[in-house]
């Protein structure tokens, strides 16, 4: 659902269980935060963002875009 986002997963190589053992959540849990069943927390967005984007600046915007 949030395409943005998964291609920049991708482009850094960044897995998605990587991803939820940094929010301190279950690899099940943000899977269905990724297909819109649940919603992100706007500090869940905030540590996303600064694990893909330390050396670029991705906006919110675009990288939550549905």
């Amino acid at each position: 659902m949030f395409k943005n986002l998964l291609d920049e997963f991708s482009k850094n190589q960044i897995e998605i269980d990587y991803v939820a053992k940094e929010l301190n959540i279950s690899t099940y849990e943000f899977e269905q935060k990724l297909q819109g069943v649940c919603d992100f927390k706007l500090d869940e967005c905030l540590k996303i963002k600064q694990l893909i984007s330390s050396e670029t600046n991705l906006s919110l915007d675009y990288l939550f875009d549905k």
